[in-house]
C-alpha cells in the first residue's frame, strides 16, 4: 500500500472525522448502504456538540438505519474538534 501524508489545519470549532468504510457500507434489511449522503445529513446536526456526542449521534443513526441487520464490517470513528 502507498500512503500520502497531508496536513490539515482546523479552525476554531471545526471538526475532523475519520472513519472506516464499515460506517458508510452499513446495510439495512433492504440491502441499502448507509452511505456518504446520509452521513453528511447527520453531520449537519452537530454544530456545538462535543466529539463524544457527535460519535454517539452517528452511531445512533446507523443503528436506527440498520435495524436488526448484523454488521458485516468493522465500524471505526475518530472525531476531533478544535476548541
Amino acid at each position: 500500500s502507498t500512503y500520502e501524508e497531508q496536513r490539515v489545519e482546523l479552525g476554531p470549532g471545526e471538526i475532523l472525522l475519520v472513519y472506516s468504510d464499515g460506517l458508510t457500507e452499513a446495510q439495512n434489511e433492504s440491502g441499502d448502504f448507509f452511505g456518504e449522503e446520509r452521513l453528511r445529513r447527520v453531520l449537519l446536526r452537530v454544530p456545538g456538540l462535543e466529539s463524544a456526542d457527535i460519535g454517539e449521534l452517528i452511531l445512533n443513526h446507523i443503528k436506527s438505519f440498520t435495524g436488526e441487520m448484523r454488521q458485516h464490517d468493522d465500524l471505526s470513528l475518530l472525531i476531533l474538534r478544535r476548541a
